[in-house]
Protein backbone atom coordinates (compact mmCIF):
# COMPACT_ATOMS: atom_id res chain seq x y z
CA UNK A 1 0.00 0.00 0.00
CA UNK A 2 3.09 2.10 0.65
CA UNK A 3 4.47 1.36 -2.07
CA UNK A 4 1.34 2.29 -4.39
CA UNK A 5 0.69 5.63 -2.42
CA UNK A 6 4.32 7.08 -2.67
CA UNK A 7 4.09 7.56 -6.51
CA UNK A 8 1.75 10.70 -5.30
CA UNK A 9 3.86 11.99 -2.68
CA UNK A 10 5.57 15.20 -2.15
CA UNK A 11 7.81 14.59 -0.04
CA UNK A 12 11.48 16.00 -0.67
CA UNK A 13 12.46 12.46 -0.31
CA UNK A 14 11.42 11.40 -3.72
CA UNK A 15 12.27 14.67 -5.04
CA UNK A 16 15.05 13.04 -7.64
CA UNK A 17 12.54 10.41 -8.58
CA UNK A 18 10.07 9.97 -11.44
CA UNK A 19 6.21 9.12 -9.93
CA UNK A 20 6.71 5.62 -11.13
CA UNK A 21 9.61 4.53 -9.33
CA UNK A 22 8.83 6.34 -5.55
CA UNK A 23 7.75 3.18 -4.29
CA UNK A 24 10.68 0.57 -5.35
CA UNK A 25 11.97 0.95 -1.73
CA UNK A 26 8.53 0.17 -0.54
CA UNK A 27 8.15 -2.69 -2.84
CA UNK A 28 11.09 -4.58 -2.27
CA UNK A 29 9.84 -4.54 1.28
CA UNK A 30 7.04 -5.75 0.18
CA UNK A 31 8.01 -8.47 -1.90
CA UNK A 32 10.43 -9.81 1.25
CA UNK A 33 7.54 -10.06 2.88
CA UNK A 34 5.63 -12.12 0.63
CA UNK A 35 8.06 -14.49 -0.15
CA UNK A 36 9.23 -14.77 3.72
CA UNK A 37 5.15 -16.41 4.04
CA UNK A 38 5.33 -18.05 1.51
CA UNK A 39 8.35 -19.93 2.36
CA UNK A 40 6.57 -20.42 6.17
CA UNK A 41 3.85 -22.08 4.63
CA UNK A 42 1.42 -20.41 6.86
CA UNK A 43 -2.33 -20.56 6.89
CA UNK A 44 -3.87 -18.20 4.38
CA UNK A 45 -5.54 -15.66 4.92
CA UNK A 46 -7.73 -12.85 3.78
CA UNK A 47 -5.13 -9.78 5.15
CA UNK A 48 -2.27 -12.47 3.15
CA UNK A 49 -4.56 -12.47 0.03
CA UNK A 50 -5.41 -9.04 -0.12
CA UNK A 51 -1.40 -7.85 0.65
CA UNK A 52 -0.62 -10.19 -2.54
CA UNK A 53 -3.26 -8.35 -4.83
CA UNK A 54 -1.61 -5.03 -3.66
CA UNK A 55 1.53 -6.32 -4.86
CA UNK A 56 0.54 -7.66 -7.97
CA UNK A 57 -0.86 -4.46 -9.17
CA UNK A 58 2.70 -2.70 -7.98
CA UNK A 59 4.90 -5.09 -9.96
CA UNK A 60 2.29 -4.57 -13.28
CA UNK A 61 3.36 -0.69 -12.64
CA UNK A 62 6.09 -1.25 -14.71
CA UNK A 63 4.32 -3.64 -17.51
CA UNK A 64 3.90 -7.84 -17.48
CA UNK A 65 6.60 -9.53 -15.94
CA UNK A 66 6.91 -13.19 -15.25
CA UNK A 67 7.36 -12.21 -11.48
CA UNK A 68 3.57 -9.97 -11.44
CA UNK A 69 2.14 -13.15 -13.17
CA UNK A 70 3.48 -15.50 -10.69
CA UNK A 71 2.09 -13.11 -7.93
CA UNK A 72 -0.94 -13.16 -9.75
CA UNK A 73 -1.58 -16.72 -9.63
CA UNK A 74 -1.31 -16.94 -5.92
CA UNK A 75 -4.15 -14.51 -6.07
CA UNK A 76 -5.69 -16.42 -7.61
CA UNK A 77 -5.18 -19.91 -5.97
CA UNK A 78 -5.95 -18.32 -2.82
CA UNK A 79 -9.11 -16.65 -3.11
CA UNK A 80 -10.65 -20.01 -4.79
CA UNK A 81 -9.21 -21.39 -1.42
CA UNK A 82 -10.50 -18.74 1.09
CA UNK A 83 -13.79 -19.62 -1.01
CA UNK A 84 -14.39 -16.32 -2.32
CA UNK A 85 -15.62 -17.65 -5.87
CA UNK A 86 -19.24 -18.51 -4.13
CA UNK A 87 -19.49 -15.92 -1.86
CA UNK A 88 -23.17 -14.96 -3.26
CA UNK A 89 -23.92 -19.23 -3.64
CA UNK A 90 -27.73 -19.74 -3.74
CA UNK A 91 -27.96 -16.00 -2.55
CA UNK A 92 -31.27 -15.56 -3.55
CA UNK A 93 -32.46 -16.19 -0.10
CA UNK A 94 -30.15 -14.02 1.49
CA UNK A 95 -32.53 -10.93 2.86
CA UNK A 96 -30.63 -8.02 4.40
CA UNK A 97 -32.17 -4.71 5.51
CA UNK A 98 -31.68 -1.27 4.23
CA UNK A 99 -28.86 -0.77 6.95
CA UNK A 100 -26.56 -3.81 7.05
CA UNK A 101 -23.03 -4.66 8.57
CA UNK A 102 -23.40 -8.11 7.45
CA UNK A 103 -24.07 -7.67 3.82
CA UNK A 104 -21.17 -4.60 3.78
CA UNK A 105 -18.79 -7.61 5.11
CA UNK A 106 -19.91 -9.63 2.43
CA UNK A 107 -19.45 -6.78 -0.04
CA UNK A 108 -15.83 -6.28 1.19
CA UNK A 109 -15.20 -9.98 0.46
CA UNK A 110 -16.39 -9.29 -3.56
CA UNK A 111 -14.26 -6.82 -3.94
CA UNK A 112 -11.36 -9.13 -3.17
CA UNK A 113 -12.24 -11.50 -5.43
CA UNK A 114 -13.06 -8.80 -8.44
CA UNK A 115 -9.34 -7.57 -7.87
CA UNK A 116 -7.98 -10.94 -7.96
CA UNK A 117 -10.52 -11.56 -10.97
CA UNK A 118 -9.24 -8.41 -13.08
CA UNK A 119 -5.53 -8.72 -12.50
CA UNK A 120 -6.13 -12.69 -14.07
CA UNK A 121 -7.91 -10.84 -16.66
CA UNK A 122 -5.44 -8.41 -17.28
CA UNK A 123 -2.40 -10.66 -17.10
CA UNK A 124 -3.68 -13.44 -19.12
CA UNK A 125 -4.90 -11.25 -22.22
CA UNK A 126 -1.61 -9.21 -22.40
CA UNK A 127 0.53 -12.15 -22.56
CA UNK A 128 -1.19 -14.29 -24.48
CA UNK A 129 -1.64 -17.08 -21.84
CA UNK A 130 -4.51 -18.86 -20.51
CA UNK A 131 -6.42 -17.40 -17.71
CA UNK A 132 -6.96 -19.03 -14.17
CA UNK A 133 -10.48 -18.29 -13.50
CA UNK A 134 -13.62 -19.57 -15.51
CA UNK A 135 -16.96 -17.18 -15.07
CA UNK A 136 -19.75 -20.02 -15.28
CA UNK A 137 -22.57 -20.71 -12.79
CA UNK A 138 -20.63 -24.14 -11.47
CA UNK A 139 -17.74 -22.17 -10.36
CA UNK A 140 -18.21 -18.26 -9.46
CA UNK A 141 -21.08 -17.19 -8.01
CA UNK A 142 -20.01 -13.84 -7.31
CA UNK A 143 -22.23 -10.26 -7.44
CA UNK A 144 -20.64 -7.47 -9.37
CA UNK A 145 -19.74 -4.62 -6.51
CA UNK A 146 -21.69 -1.71 -5.85
CA UNK A 147 -20.86 1.79 -5.38
CA UNK A 148 -17.64 2.91 -2.60
CA UNK A 149 -20.30 5.34 -1.13
CA UNK A 150 -23.02 2.79 -0.58
CA UNK A 151 -20.01 0.32 0.97
CA UNK A 152 -18.84 2.71 3.37
CA UNK A 153 -22.79 3.70 4.60
CA UNK A 154 -23.55 -0.23 5.01
CA UNK A 155 -26.11 0.84 2.33
CA UNK A 156 -27.84 -2.62 0.55
CA UNK A 157 -28.12 -2.55 -2.58
CA UNK A 158 -29.04 -5.39 -4.82
CA UNK A 159 -26.65 -6.67 -7.50
CA UNK A 160 -26.22 -9.11 -10.55
CA UNK A 161 -23.84 -12.02 -11.01
CA UNK A 162 -22.61 -12.18 -14.71
CA UNK A 163 -24.36 -14.15 -17.20
CA UNK A 164 -21.59 -16.86 -18.64
CA UNK A 165 -23.73 -16.89 -21.51
CA UNK A 166 -21.62 -14.16 -23.68
CA UNK A 167 -24.54 -13.86 -25.96
CA UNK A 168 -26.54 -12.90 -22.64
CA UNK A 169 -24.10 -11.25 -20.36
CA UNK A 170 -24.29 -7.36 -21.87
CA UNK A 171 -27.99 -6.72 -19.99
CA UNK A 172 -26.47 -8.23 -16.53
CA UNK A 173 -26.58 -4.71 -15.24
CA UNK A 174 -29.81 -3.52 -17.43
CA UNK A 175 -32.15 -3.70 -15.44
CA UNK A 176 -29.86 -3.82 -11.62
CA UNK A 177 -30.22 -1.20 -9.09
CA UNK A 178 -26.52 -1.68 -9.12
CA UNK A 179 -25.44 1.06 -11.66
CA UNK A 180 -22.10 1.58 -10.21
CA UNK A 181 -19.20 2.68 -12.67
CA UNK A 182 -17.04 -0.01 -11.74
CA UNK A 183 -19.27 -2.87 -12.51
CA UNK A 184 -19.55 -1.62 -16.10
CA UNK A 185 -15.71 -2.03 -16.13
CA UNK A 186 -15.93 -5.33 -14.80
CA UNK A 187 -18.37 -6.40 -17.43
CA UNK A 188 -16.43 -4.97 -20.86
CA UNK A 189 -13.65 -6.63 -18.73
CA UNK A 190 -15.66 -9.86 -19.24
CA UNK A 191 -16.51 -8.99 -22.75
CA UNK A 192 -13.05 -8.38 -23.60
CA UNK A 193 -11.76 -11.92 -22.31
CA UNK A 194 -14.37 -13.25 -24.01
CA UNK A 195 -12.97 -12.08 -27.30
CA UNK A 196 -10.12 -12.83 -26.14
CA UNK A 197 -10.86 -16.46 -25.99
CA UNK A 198 -12.23 -16.87 -29.12
CA UNK A 199 -8.22 -15.52 -30.62
CA UNK A 200 -7.16 -18.54 -29.09
CA UNK A 201 -9.29 -20.87 -31.00
CA UNK A 202 -8.05 -23.15 -33.80
CA UNK A 203 -11.21 -23.18 -36.07
CA UNK A 204 -12.94 -20.06 -35.20
CA UNK A 205 -16.17 -19.71 -36.80
CA UNK A 206 -16.98 -15.97 -38.50
CA UNK A 207 -20.47 -16.93 -36.82
CA UNK A 208 -19.14 -16.53 -33.55
CA UNK A 209 -17.38 -13.13 -34.04
CA UNK A 210 -20.28 -11.72 -35.38
CA UNK A 211 -22.14 -12.99 -32.32
CA UNK A 212 -19.29 -11.05 -30.30
CA UNK A 213 -19.65 -8.13 -32.07
CA UNK A 214 -23.33 -7.98 -31.54
CA UNK A 215 -22.84 -8.07 -28.06
CA UNK A 216 -20.33 -5.46 -27.91
CA UNK A 217 -22.71 -3.57 -29.59
CA UNK A 218 -25.55 -3.90 -27.67
CA UNK A 219 -23.75 -3.27 -24.42
CA UNK A 220 -22.47 0.41 -25.66
CA UNK A 221 -26.25 0.79 -25.89
CA UNK A 222 -27.35 0.25 -22.87
CA UNK A 223 -24.30 1.87 -21.42
CA UNK A 224 -25.47 4.51 -18.96
CA UNK A 225 -25.64 8.32 -19.88
CA UNK A 226 -22.51 9.45 -17.90
CA UNK A 227 -20.26 6.72 -19.79
CA UNK A 228 -20.58 9.10 -22.98
CA UNK A 229 -17.41 10.97 -23.27
CA UNK A 230 -18.15 14.09 -25.30
CA UNK A 231 -20.93 14.77 -23.40
CA UNK A 232 -20.39 14.41 -19.48
CA UNK A 233 -16.79 14.33 -19.13
CA UNK A 234 -16.16 18.38 -19.20
CA UNK A 235 -13.18 18.96 -17.42
CA UNK A 236 -15.43 21.82 -15.42
CA UNK A 237 -17.38 18.86 -13.94
CA UNK A 238 -14.45 16.85 -12.41
CA UNK A 239 -15.21 17.17 -8.32
CA UNK A 240 -12.85 15.53 -5.87
CA UNK A 241 -15.42 13.37 -4.70
CA UNK A 242 -15.88 12.42 -8.11
CA UNK A 243 -12.51 11.50 -9.25
CA UNK A 244 -13.36 7.49 -8.83
CA UNK A 245 -16.33 7.87 -11.20
CA UNK A 246 -14.46 9.75 -13.81
CA UNK A 247 -11.56 7.19 -13.82
CA UNK A 248 -13.80 4.17 -14.27
CA UNK A 249 -15.34 5.90 -17.07
CA UNK A 250 -12.41 6.65 -19.01
CA UNK A 251 -11.07 3.04 -18.36
CA UNK A 252 -14.56 1.57 -19.73
CA UNK A 253 -14.36 3.72 -22.48
CA UNK A 254 -10.77 2.14 -23.38
CA UNK A 255 -11.52 -1.35 -22.28
CA UNK A 256 -14.61 -0.74 -25.33
CA UNK A 257 -12.31 0.27 -27.65
CA UNK A 258 -10.59 -2.34 -26.56
CA UNK A 259 -12.75 -4.73 -27.80
CA UNK A 260 -13.70 -3.18 -31.34
CA UNK A 261 -9.96 -3.33 -32.11
CA UNK A 262 -9.63 -6.85 -30.66
CA UNK A 263 -12.35 -7.91 -32.75
CA UNK A 264 -11.58 -6.63 -36.00
CA UNK A 265 -8.30 -8.33 -35.97
CA UNK A 266 -10.53 -11.42 -35.18
CA UNK A 267 -11.85 -10.67 -38.60
CA UNK A 268 -9.07 -9.68 -40.60
CA UNK A 269 -6.25 -11.65 -42.07
CA UNK A 270 -3.03 -10.68 -39.54
CA UNK A 271 0.24 -10.33 -40.84
CA UNK A 272 1.76 -7.38 -42.26
CA UNK A 273 5.03 -5.17 -41.66
CA UNK A 274 2.35 -2.25 -39.44
CA UNK A 275 2.66 -5.00 -36.70
CA UNK A 276 5.85 -4.47 -35.76
CA UNK A 277 5.48 -1.13 -33.81
CA UNK A 278 6.23 0.41 -30.60
CA UNK A 279 4.22 -1.92 -28.89
CA UNK A 280 6.63 -4.82 -29.43
CA UNK A 281 8.62 -3.88 -26.21
CA UNK A 282 5.62 -3.21 -24.41
CA UNK A 283 4.19 -6.67 -24.22
CA UNK A 284 7.38 -8.56 -22.57
CA UNK A 285 8.71 -11.73 -23.38
CA UNK A 286 5.76 -13.00 -21.72
CA UNK A 287 3.72 -13.25 -24.92
CA UNK A 288 6.57 -15.22 -27.02
CA UNK A 289 5.86 -17.85 -24.16
CA UNK A 290 2.45 -18.37 -24.59
CA UNK A 291 1.44 -21.89 -24.90
CA UNK A 292 -1.19 -21.13 -27.97
CA UNK A 293 1.43 -19.61 -30.31
CA UNK A 294 -0.92 -17.25 -31.32
CA UNK A 295 0.93 -14.14 -33.86
CA UNK A 296 2.38 -11.54 -31.53
CA UNK A 297 1.43 -8.99 -34.28
CA UNK A 298 -2.28 -9.39 -33.36
CA UNK A 299 -1.65 -8.19 -29.67
CA UNK A 300 0.85 -5.38 -31.30
CA UNK A 301 -2.01 -3.24 -33.24
CA UNK A 302 -4.62 -4.18 -30.33
CA UNK A 303 -2.14 -2.53 -27.61
CA UNK A 304 -0.90 -0.12 -29.85
CA UNK A 305 -4.20 1.46 -30.36
CA UNK A 306 -4.97 1.71 -26.70
CA UNK A 307 -2.25 3.17 -26.13
CA UNK A 308 -3.12 6.34 -28.54
CA UNK A 309 -6.52 6.40 -27.18
CA UNK A 310 -4.61 7.14 -23.56
CA UNK A 311 -2.55 9.72 -24.91
CA UNK A 312 -5.65 11.43 -26.19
Amino acid sequence: MLALAARFSSAPHFNQKPNVDKGEEFAESAKDMYYCCLRAAQKNTLKFLQGCILLAFQLYLHGPTTEGWMVIGTCTRLANELGLHAIDFQSESDVFSPVSLEWSKKEGLRRVWWSAWELDTFSAAVACRPHTIEIDRMTMQVKLPVSDKNWFADMFVESSIINPDAVHSWHTLRDCPNQDERAWFLLINYLLLTAHDLGQQQNLQRKEIQEIEKVISCYTLILPPQFNLLEDLNPSSFRPNRVSNFNWIIVTNIMLQGCRVFVKLLHDDASTPRFWSSSRNLLTPLAAESQFGAPEARYHIYTDQIIRIIRM
